[in-house]
């Protein structure tokens, strides 16, 4: 009996198996149907998806908090006397290499100019920082703007298809005419999936960098308190 129910167990694993192999093949299969049905519009909108899947990871992994204003290098302020011992405080920030950690860098080896011209060597590399924090942002807002125009370039070439089928063989080829009204829907729809997200993503990280510049601003006025207090 546990034999027969271990055979019936066993058989009833491979057949899972062959399910989710089959089904996988499918959803691949769907895949590239989808990629030949959208025509040469698809590829394009394939590029922009790709590029901007990229470009949010990318964006995800360096706007943590942690890597853009770490704690090791705000301790200084608590930790350190920075009008005293300047020198490790700058050293602590060259250990622990971040956008903050290069501003409040520079206002440390500047400590020497005048208090105006030390504020605008920290603009100056605060600005240099704000550029590595917004590096490749474009790309999602290119992406966000072109990815439904391609969408309606793809329609509106899928229409064309339709009415040069109705001019050629007439209103009942249904088999031609479906294909061009596959490639109008798809497109648009495709174009829409990427735009959207794409967009969300771009405000999220738009506001990201700004929160993140605002706090090393304070950071940098009040490094400068303690230089020239």
């Amino acid at each position: 009996m546990m034999l027969n129910c271990k055979l019936v167990i066993a058989r009833e694993d491979r057949r899972n198996r062959k399910q989710d192999t089959k089904f996988g093949e499918n959803m691949m299969t769907n895949f590239f149907e989808i990629l030949v049905k959208g025509g040469t519009t698809m590829v394009f909108l394939v590029m922009c998806s790709v590029v901007s899947l990229g470009v949010i990871i990318e964006k995800l992994w360096t706007l943590r908090k942690r890597s853009v204003i770490s704690s090791r290098v705000i301790s200084i302020f608590t930790d350190i006397d920075i009008a005293k011992h300047p020198e490790d405080a700058i050293e602590r920030c060259e250990k622990n290499p971040a956008p903050l950690a290069n501003i409040l860098r520079t206002g440390l080896l500047n400590r020497g100019l005048s208090k105006n011209d030390n504020v605008e060597a920290i603009k100056l590399a605060g600005r240099s920082e704000m550029k590595f924090l917004e590096k490749h942002l474009a790309f999602l807002e290119i992406i966000g703007v072109i990815s439904p125009l391609l969408g309606l370039l793809g329609t509106v070439i899928g229409m064309v298809e339709i009415f040069a089928v109705i001019s050629q063989m007439g209103v009942g080829q249904a088999a031609a005419l479906s294909t061009g009204i596959s490639k109008a829907l798809i497109t648009t729809v495709v174009g829409l999936i990427i735009a959207i997200p794409t967009i969300v993503a771009y405000g999220y990280f738009d506001r990201k960098v700004d929160s993140l510049t605002l706090k090393m601003e304070q950071y940098s006025a009040e490094l400068i308190h303690y230089l020239y207090h």
